[in-house]
């Protein structure tokens, strides 16, 4: 039963540590790095860390499907991933399998600063960095249901 605590502390700690290092590296820097090889592993990495921030109390009897169109990429085009919230737990996916409740569409740099609480969603809206289609209800309840890195 400790191993989970265990676990849990070690994921928040990386969180923070990782959301420190956004905070930190200025936009252009990001851009780049979101342009060049080592992007997929970095979103991997995200994808991969979001069902342990999802904090379940929070997402229950929430049945959503958000789905995050990553744009920024060398070439143009967006990343596509899907985050599945089910009876209190998340699922990430590479591409979309279920139609989205929410779509989010941003560029790779505003969404590192979203996922890591260096941004919040409502700025980036209203800064034109984020696109918001279905579930708006949904979208501006987002920020309750996953637990952000806290930077500082």
């Amino acid at each position: 039963m400790a191993v989970a605590p265990l676990r849990s502390r070690a994921s928040d700690a990386q969180a923070a540590w990782f959301a420190r290092r956004v905070a930190r590296t200025p936009d252009e820097r990001l851009a780049r790095i979101m342009r060049g090889p080592q992007r997929g592993f970095w979103l991997a990495q995200v994808f991969r860390a979001m069902p342990r921030q999802l904090d379940a109390e929070r997402a229950a009897g929430v049945e959503a499907t958000i789905e995050y169109r990553i744009g920024g990429r060398r070439g143009g085009g967006h990343d596509h991933w899907q985050a599945t919230v089910s009876q209190g737990r998340c699922r990430t996916s590479r591409a979309a399998r279920e139609p989205a409740s929410v779509a989010l569409t941003m560029d790779a740099v505003s969404f590192l600063k979203l996922v890591t609480g260096n941004a919040t969603g409502p700025r980036l809206f209203l800064t034109g960095r984020l696109e918001i289609a279905g579930n708006l209800a949904l979208a501006m309840r987002l920020p309750s249901l996953f637990r952000v890195p806290d930077a500082d």
